[in-house]
Protein backbone atom coordinates (compact mmCIF):
# COMPACT_ATOMS: atom_id res chain seq x y z
CA UNK A 1 0.00 0.00 0.00
CA UNK A 2 1.16 3.53 -0.81
CA UNK A 3 0.06 6.61 1.16
CA UNK A 4 1.21 9.78 -0.54
CA UNK A 5 0.56 13.38 0.55
CA UNK A 6 1.63 15.88 -2.15
CA UNK A 7 2.85 19.04 -0.48
CA UNK A 8 4.14 21.25 -3.29
CA UNK A 9 3.10 21.75 -6.87
CA UNK A 10 5.06 24.13 -9.04
CA UNK A 11 3.16 25.68 -11.92
CA UNK A 12 4.89 26.66 -15.12
CA UNK A 13 3.05 28.57 -17.83
CA UNK A 14 4.02 29.50 -21.35
CA UNK A 15 2.62 31.88 -23.88
CA UNK A 16 0.43 29.11 -25.30
CA UNK A 17 -2.50 29.02 -22.90
CA UNK A 18 -5.06 28.27 -25.65
CA UNK A 19 -8.38 27.16 -24.12
CA UNK A 20 -7.04 27.56 -20.56
CA UNK A 21 -6.37 31.31 -20.88
CA UNK A 22 -9.13 32.20 -18.43
CA UNK A 23 -7.98 29.63 -15.87
CA UNK A 24 -4.32 30.65 -16.14
CA UNK A 25 -4.97 34.37 -15.95
CA UNK A 26 -4.84 34.67 -12.12
CA UNK A 27 -2.01 33.20 -10.13
CA UNK A 28 -4.06 31.78 -7.24
CA UNK A 29 -6.49 29.95 -9.54
CA UNK A 30 -3.58 28.83 -11.69
CA UNK A 31 -1.88 27.19 -8.68
CA UNK A 32 -5.06 25.40 -7.55
CA UNK A 33 -5.79 24.23 -11.08
CA UNK A 34 -2.25 22.92 -11.53
CA UNK A 35 -2.48 21.06 -8.22
CA UNK A 36 -5.76 19.33 -9.19
CA UNK A 37 -4.48 18.34 -12.62
CA UNK A 38 -1.19 17.03 -11.21
CA UNK A 39 -2.88 14.92 -8.53
CA UNK A 40 -5.34 13.55 -11.09
CA UNK A 41 -2.44 12.50 -13.30
CA UNK A 42 -0.71 10.87 -10.32
CA UNK A 43 -3.85 8.86 -9.61
CA UNK A 44 -4.20 7.80 -13.24
CA UNK A 45 -0.56 6.73 -13.49
CA UNK A 46 -0.95 4.61 -10.35
CA UNK A 47 -4.07 2.97 -11.80
CA UNK A 48 -2.20 2.20 -15.00
CA UNK A 49 0.51 0.58 -12.86
CA UNK A 50 -2.06 -1.78 -11.32
CA UNK A 51 -3.04 0.10 -8.16
CA UNK A 52 -6.53 0.73 -6.80
CA UNK A 53 -6.52 4.46 -6.05
CA UNK A 54 -8.54 6.55 -3.57
CA UNK A 55 -8.32 10.31 -3.00
CA UNK A 56 -8.97 11.28 0.64
CA UNK A 57 -8.83 14.35 2.90
CA UNK A 58 -6.55 13.31 5.75
CA UNK A 59 -6.73 16.54 7.81
CA UNK A 60 -9.05 19.52 8.13
CA UNK A 61 -8.44 22.23 5.54
CA UNK A 62 -8.16 24.83 8.34
CA UNK A 63 -4.78 23.33 9.25
CA UNK A 64 -3.37 23.18 5.72
CA UNK A 65 -4.79 23.46 2.20
CA UNK A 66 -2.48 20.57 1.22
CA UNK A 67 -4.79 18.02 2.83
CA UNK A 68 -5.03 15.46 0.03
CA UNK A 69 -4.00 11.86 0.68
CA UNK A 70 -3.52 9.56 -2.31
CA UNK A 71 -3.99 6.00 -1.14
CA UNK A 72 -2.98 3.27 -3.57
CA UNK A 73 -3.26 -0.47 -3.03
CA UNK A 74 -1.50 -2.81 -5.43
CA UNK A 75 -3.92 -5.21 -7.11
CA UNK A 76 -2.85 -8.85 -6.98
CA UNK A 77 -3.39 -11.53 -9.58
CA UNK A 78 -5.78 -13.22 -7.16
CA UNK A 79 -7.99 -10.13 -6.93
CA UNK A 80 -8.07 -9.80 -10.70
CA UNK A 81 -9.08 -13.41 -10.97
CA UNK A 82 -11.95 -12.88 -8.56
CA UNK A 83 -13.03 -9.79 -10.49
CA UNK A 84 -13.41 -11.95 -13.58
CA UNK A 85 -15.44 -14.54 -11.75
CA UNK A 86 -17.75 -11.90 -10.27
CA UNK A 87 -18.74 -10.51 -13.67
CA UNK A 88 -21.08 -12.06 -16.17
CA UNK A 89 -19.24 -12.23 -19.48
CA UNK A 90 -20.46 -12.34 -23.05
CA UNK A 91 -18.26 -14.33 -25.42
CA UNK A 92 -18.53 -13.28 -29.07
CA UNK A 93 -17.15 -15.64 -31.70
CA UNK A 94 -16.64 -14.44 -35.27
CA UNK A 95 -15.80 -16.24 -38.52
CA UNK A 96 -17.28 -19.58 -37.46
CA UNK A 97 -16.53 -22.18 -40.13
CA UNK A 98 -17.62 -25.18 -38.05
CA UNK A 99 -19.83 -25.16 -34.97
CA UNK A 100 -17.57 -27.62 -33.17
CA UNK A 101 -14.81 -24.99 -33.12
CA UNK A 102 -16.93 -22.77 -30.85
CA UNK A 103 -16.40 -25.08 -27.88
CA UNK A 104 -12.63 -24.55 -28.01
CA UNK A 105 -13.14 -20.77 -27.70
CA UNK A 106 -15.45 -21.26 -24.73
CA UNK A 107 -12.99 -23.64 -23.04
CA UNK A 108 -10.15 -21.17 -23.56
CA UNK A 109 -12.14 -18.38 -21.92
CA UNK A 110 -12.96 -20.64 -18.97
CA UNK A 111 -9.29 -21.51 -18.54
CA UNK A 112 -8.65 -17.78 -18.13
CA UNK A 113 -11.21 -17.77 -15.29
CA UNK A 114 -13.98 -15.94 -17.11
CA UNK A 115 -17.55 -16.76 -16.14
CA UNK A 116 -19.34 -17.19 -19.46
CA UNK A 117 -23.09 -16.56 -19.34
CA UNK A 118 -23.85 -15.33 -22.84
CA UNK A 119 -22.52 -16.55 -26.18
CA UNK A 120 -22.94 -14.58 -29.41
CA UNK A 121 -22.09 -16.37 -32.64
CA UNK A 122 -21.59 -14.44 -35.86
CA UNK A 123 -22.50 -17.14 -38.39
CA UNK A 124 -22.68 -17.12 -42.13
CA UNK A 125 -26.10 -17.69 -43.61
CA UNK A 126 -25.11 -21.08 -44.95
CA UNK A 127 -25.65 -24.74 -44.26
CA UNK A 128 -23.58 -26.04 -41.33
CA UNK A 129 -23.12 -29.81 -41.29
CA UNK A 130 -22.79 -29.80 -37.49
CA UNK A 131 -25.65 -27.37 -36.82
CA UNK A 132 -27.09 -29.73 -34.19
CA UNK A 133 -24.19 -28.80 -31.90
CA UNK A 134 -25.80 -25.39 -31.45
CA UNK A 135 -28.43 -27.03 -29.25
CA UNK A 136 -25.72 -28.27 -26.87
CA UNK A 137 -24.35 -24.73 -26.57
CA UNK A 138 -27.81 -23.24 -26.01
CA UNK A 139 -28.45 -25.63 -23.11
CA UNK A 140 -25.45 -24.23 -21.23
CA UNK A 141 -25.47 -20.54 -22.21
CA UNK A 142 -27.78 -17.76 -23.36
CA UNK A 143 -27.17 -18.11 -27.09
CA UNK A 144 -27.69 -15.35 -29.66
CA UNK A 145 -26.98 -15.88 -33.33
CA UNK A 146 -26.16 -13.12 -35.79
CA UNK A 147 -26.39 -13.84 -39.50
CA UNK A 148 -26.21 -11.16 -42.18
CA UNK A 149 -26.06 -8.56 -39.37
CA UNK A 150 -29.44 -9.69 -38.00
CA UNK A 151 -29.84 -11.13 -34.50
CA UNK A 152 -32.04 -14.17 -33.93
CA UNK A 153 -32.53 -17.05 -31.56
CA UNK A 154 -31.47 -20.62 -32.30
CA UNK A 155 -34.91 -21.87 -33.41
CA UNK A 156 -35.31 -19.02 -35.90
CA UNK A 157 -31.86 -19.64 -37.36
CA UNK A 158 -32.47 -23.38 -37.74
CA UNK A 159 -35.91 -22.78 -39.27
CA UNK A 160 -34.42 -20.29 -41.74
CA UNK A 161 -31.69 -22.73 -42.76
CA UNK A 162 -34.13 -25.64 -43.16
CA UNK A 163 -36.39 -23.52 -45.38
CA UNK A 164 -33.54 -22.23 -47.54
CA UNK A 165 -32.10 -25.75 -47.86
CA UNK A 166 -35.53 -27.00 -48.96
CA UNK A 167 -35.81 -24.33 -51.67
CA UNK A 168 -32.22 -24.95 -52.72
CA UNK A 169 -32.85 -28.69 -53.16
CA UNK A 170 -36.10 -27.96 -54.96
CA UNK A 171 -34.22 -25.97 -57.61
CA UNK A 172 -31.01 -28.03 -57.74
CA UNK A 173 -32.69 -31.40 -58.27
CA UNK A 174 -34.08 -30.19 -61.60
CA UNK A 175 -31.89 -30.05 -64.69
CA UNK A 176 -32.20 -26.33 -65.33
CA UNK A 177 -30.00 -23.73 -66.99
CA UNK A 178 -28.78 -20.81 -64.83
CA UNK A 179 -31.50 -18.59 -66.34
CA UNK A 180 -34.17 -21.20 -65.61
CA UNK A 181 -32.87 -21.59 -62.04
CA UNK A 182 -33.04 -17.82 -61.54
CA UNK A 183 -36.59 -17.76 -62.93
CA UNK A 184 -37.66 -20.69 -60.76
CA UNK A 185 -36.20 -19.00 -57.69
CA UNK A 186 -38.04 -15.80 -58.59
CA UNK A 187 -41.32 -17.72 -58.74
CA UNK A 188 -40.66 -19.20 -55.27
CA UNK A 189 -40.00 -15.78 -53.74
CA UNK A 190 -42.98 -14.26 -55.58
CA UNK A 191 -45.26 -16.86 -53.98
CA UNK A 192 -44.94 -14.95 -50.68
CA UNK A 193 -47.87 -12.53 -50.42
CA UNK A 194 -46.93 -8.86 -49.92
CA UNK A 195 -47.85 -7.89 -46.37
CA UNK A 196 -46.37 -5.17 -44.16
CA UNK A 197 -46.01 -5.69 -40.41
CA UNK A 198 -46.05 -3.19 -37.56
CA UNK A 199 -42.53 -4.30 -36.66
CA UNK A 200 -40.61 -3.44 -39.82
CA UNK A 201 -37.92 -6.09 -39.36
CA UNK A 202 -40.57 -8.85 -39.49
CA UNK A 203 -41.16 -8.19 -43.19
CA UNK A 204 -37.55 -7.40 -44.13
CA UNK A 205 -35.25 -9.94 -42.43
CA UNK A 206 -35.17 -13.43 -43.93
CA UNK A 207 -35.50 -15.34 -40.66
CA UNK A 208 -38.54 -13.27 -39.63
CA UNK A 209 -40.13 -13.45 -43.08
CA UNK A 210 -40.02 -17.24 -42.87
CA UNK A 211 -41.37 -17.14 -39.32
CA UNK A 212 -44.21 -14.63 -39.83
CA UNK A 213 -44.97 -14.82 -43.57
CA UNK A 214 -44.85 -11.00 -43.78
CA UNK A 215 -42.81 -9.53 -46.62
CA UNK A 216 -42.28 -6.22 -48.45
CA UNK A 217 -39.97 -5.13 -51.26
CA UNK A 218 -36.86 -5.20 -49.08
CA UNK A 219 -37.74 -8.70 -47.94
CA UNK A 220 -38.35 -9.94 -51.50
CA UNK A 221 -34.97 -8.56 -52.52
CA UNK A 222 -33.05 -10.03 -49.56
CA UNK A 223 -34.71 -13.44 -49.86
CA UNK A 224 -34.12 -13.67 -53.61
CA UNK A 225 -30.45 -12.66 -53.37
CA UNK A 226 -29.87 -15.23 -50.62
CA UNK A 227 -31.67 -17.99 -52.54
CA UNK A 228 -29.56 -17.27 -55.63
CA UNK A 229 -26.43 -17.42 -53.47
CA UNK A 230 -27.53 -20.85 -52.20
CA UNK A 231 -27.60 -22.24 -55.77
CA UNK A 232 -24.36 -20.57 -56.85
CA UNK A 233 -25.66 -17.49 -58.68
CA UNK A 234 -24.23 -14.15 -57.60
CA UNK A 235 -26.73 -11.38 -57.01
CA UNK A 236 -27.10 -8.02 -55.31
CA UNK A 237 -29.88 -5.67 -54.32
CA UNK A 238 -30.18 -1.92 -54.74
CA UNK A 239 -32.39 0.78 -53.32
CA UNK A 240 -34.25 3.44 -55.26
CA UNK A 241 -37.29 5.70 -54.97
CA UNK A 242 -40.63 5.38 -56.73
CA UNK A 243 -42.81 8.49 -57.30
CA UNK A 244 -46.46 7.87 -56.37
CA UNK A 245 -49.00 10.70 -56.18
CA UNK A 246 -46.29 13.36 -56.14
CA UNK A 247 -44.44 11.59 -53.30
CA UNK A 248 -41.24 9.53 -53.43
CA UNK A 249 -41.35 6.14 -51.72
CA UNK A 250 -38.37 3.99 -50.93
CA UNK A 251 -38.07 0.75 -52.87
CA UNK A 252 -35.55 -2.09 -53.08
CA UNK A 253 -34.97 -4.53 -55.92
Amino acid sequence: MLNYCPCKTHCRTTGRACGFLLVLKWGLIREKFASLVTDSLRGKWLENAGYKVDMLEFIDESHTPKNLLIRAVKSTGKNKKNDKNDKECTLTVNHVTEIKNVNSFIDRAKQNDYKIDNVVLNLENKNYEDIEMLYDISEKYNLTIKADYNSMNLNDFVSMRETLNYYKDLISQRKLSPLEKATYGYDIVKSFVYRESEEKSESREISKIIKTGNIVCVGYSQLYVQLMKEIGINGSSFSTTVPIDERDYGHQR
